[in-house]
């Protein structure tokens, strides 16, 4: 979803661009956060994505490009050369895929390269989100991310954003990045743990 984030907004239609949500845009699994039907923003579209992980989110986020899927796909993996991710390969723009493959290192930089993006960086420091989609239904949301809040997100410490991942053949994954009182930065990134609680545990 970060990549999808990193690719959406460089082909932005407009943070205040309406978009419908298509029967397209749902995927099995997890909470839809937005039903078919409902029009909302390209940046609600784009916090959806980003602090509840909302799978039909990125795949209306990439819809919205005015990309083919297969293009939005090909400009994916064009961005990750060009960041270095060197291990990288995608295939579709949610993360349910077990054909989206990444390490740990790649993963490592495009957090490092999407923290650079205001807006991503405004998204994943969210505890929770809250909009109206235009078709007016409220919509209140809360971050995938449980460090928020957490030790590292107080003195001397500052939590600089991070993004969890789940899917059966990757187990639960999250990569995040926090400086200390020194200013010293760090990006660390667990692939494969056993438990929700335990990808926390292990980055902290």
């Amino acid at each position: 979803k970060l990549m999808t984030a990193l690719v959406a907004l460089d082909v932005s239609p407009g943070a205040d661009a309406p978009v419908r949500i298509e029967p397209s845009d749902h995927r099995p699994g997890a909470v839809p956060h937005i039903a078919t039907g409902e029009e909302v923003t390209f940046t609600d579209l784009l916090n959806l994505s980003l602090v509840a992980s909302s799978n039909v989110s990125a795949a209306a986020l990439a819809r919205s490009t005015g990309l083919a899927a297969e293009e939005f796909v090909v400009q994916m993996n064009a961005k990750a050369r060009q960041i270095g991710m060197t291990g990288a390969s995608f295939v579709e723009p949610t993360g349910l895929d077990p054909g989206n493959v990444a390490s740990a290192t790649d993963v490592a930089r495009l957090l490092r390269r999407a923290l650079e993006d205001e807006r991503i960086r405004d998204a994943v420091m969210r505890s929770d989100y809250a909009f109206s989609a235009k078709t007016g239904r409220p919509h209140h949301v809360r971050s995938t991310d449980a460090l928020l809040g957490s030790f590292l997100d107080a003195p001397p410490y500052v939590f600089l954003g991070g993004k969890t991942g789940y899917l059966d053949e990757a187990g639960y994954c999250f990569g995040a990045a926090a400086q200390n009182g020194d200013g010293n930065r760090i990006i660390a990134v667990v692939l494969g743990a056993k438990t929700r609680d335990d990808r926390f545990n292990d980055v902290k």
